[in-house]
C-alpha cells in the first residue's frame, strides 16, 4: 500500500526528498499539482515539496519532509540525520535551515531577477549576491574543518545545502568562480554523485560564465 504522495517536480527544495524516496524505496508516489485536486484542497499556497499520507496526514516544508521520509525507515537511516549524537543531530538541523532560510532566500534574491521571474532591480541583486559570498565563506570555513558540514560523515545537511547550488550554478556561478572556490567544489562534487543526488544532478549542464544581467 503507498504511504502517500509526494509534490515536488523537480524544483529545487524538493530535490532531496524525492531522492530519498527513489533510494529510500518508500512507498509514496509523485504527484502533479497541476492536476491533482487533492493538492489545491490541502495547500492554499501551492508550493512544494508537499506529502499528503494515504492516511489523510498532510505535510509541508521541506525540512519536515525530509525528516519524516528518513524517520520512516526506523533507525535504519539515522545516520543521515547524525546518527544517535544529539550535538551532531541539531547540527544537521542547523544547516537545512540555513540552507532553506539563509543560503537559498538570498541566492533566490540574486537569480531570480536575472531570470525575470520578478523585477530587476540592480542594486538589490548586487547587495544579494554580496551576502551570498558571506554564506559561501561560512559554508567554506566549516568544510576545512571537517569532510562534510557535520563532522566527517555524509549527513542530509550535505544533501540538502548541495542541492541548493542549483540555480547558483546555472545562473550565477562559472568556471572562474568554480576554480576560485576548490574546497566547496570538491564537496559539492562529492555530495552530488551519491545516489541521492546523482539522479537530477547528473543531466545538469554548468554554466561557463554568468547570466547577464538584463539592461
Amino acid at each position: 500500500m503507498s504511504l502517500g504522495t509526494l509534490y515536488g517536480e523537480n524544483h529545487t527544495r524538493a530535490i532531496v526528498a524525492m531522492g530519498l524516496v527513489k533510494v529510500l524505496n518508500l512507498n509514496i508516489k509523485f504527484g502533479d499539482r497541476a492536476t491533482d485536486v487533492d493538492f489545491r484542497t490541502n495547500f492554499p499556497l501551492a508550493k512544494v515539496p508537499t506529502f499528503i499520507g494515504s492516511d489523510g496526514f498532510v505535510l509541508s516544508e521541506s525540512i519536515a519532509i525530509i525528516i519524516y521520509f528518513i524517520s520512516l525507515k526506523g533507525d535504519e537511516y539515522k545516520w543521515l540525520l547524525g546518527g544517535e549524537n544529539l550535538q551532531d543531530y541539531v547540527s544537521v538541523l542547523k544547516w537545512l535551515s540555513f540552507g532553506t532560510s539563509e543560503f537559498l532566500l538570498t541566492a533566490s534574491n540574486a537569480f531570480r531577477p536575472i531570470l525575470g521571474r520578478i523585477p530587476y532591480n540592480k542594486q538589490v541583486v548586487i547587495e544579494n549576491l554580496a551576502i551570498v559570498d558571506v554564506l559561501n565563506e561560512i559554508i567554506e570555513t566549516q568544510l576545512k574543518k571537517s569532510k562534510y558540514l557535520v563532522g566527517d560523515s555524509l549527513t542530509v545537511a550535505d544533501l540538502f545545502v548541495a542541492s541548493l547550488y542549483l540555480r547558483p550554478f546555472t545562473v550565477l556561478f562559472g568556471e572562474k568562480w568554480r576554480d576560485e572556490h576548490p574546497i566547496i567544489m570538491g564537496w559539492w562534487n562529492d555530495v552530488v554523485s551519491t545516489e541521492y543526488l546523482s539522479w537530477f544532478f547528473n543531466d545538469i549542464k554548468l554554466i561557463d560564465v554568468p547570466l547577464k544581467h538584463p539592461e
